[in-house]
């Protein structure tokens, strides 16, 4: 994806409830989050309890720090091969920003995501938003 952080976003956020980039989660499995604390962004690994938001002190790992009013791209992979770890791949402008291992949400074949948000509480543009799910 393709996004622009607009240079009032790290003035205007709550620190509370942080702006997010995209989630997605599951009632009783958990999920993943992509947010904002002023113009660096974090990936989470939501637990599987009801869902809060992100807040200055949440634990995300952080994935890059932006330039507000500039475009960057974002290539991100987080999937759970069989019968190895999972691994988080953070892929930002031209340049692998992370490579890691980290643990993957507890899906199964039968969970249903009950809540995605892409932009929520975001001030800038993004571009195609594409989630693919093997």
């Amino acid at each position: 994806m393709w996004f622009s952080i607009n240079e009032m976003q790290a003035k205007l956020q709550d620190p509370h409830n942080l702006p997010i980039l995209f989630n997605c989660n599951s009632n009783g499995f958990g999920g993943f989050e992509c947010y904002f604390n002023e113009n660096r962004l974090y990936y989470r690994i939501l637990p599987p309890m009801s869902y809060s938001a992100p807040t200055v002190e949440s634990n995300g790992v952080l994935i890059g720090e932006f330039t507000p009013n500039k475009w960057h791209f974002l290539g991100l992979e987080h999937d759970k091969p069989f019968l190895a770890r999972a691994q988080l791949i953070a892929v930002v402008n031209d340049k692998q920003a992370v490579n890691f291992p980290m643990d993957y949400p507890k899906f199964d074949k039968h969970s249903k995501l009950n809540m995605v948000s892409i932009c929520n509480n975001y001030i800038g543009q993004l571009t195609t938003f594409m989630l693919f799910r093997e």
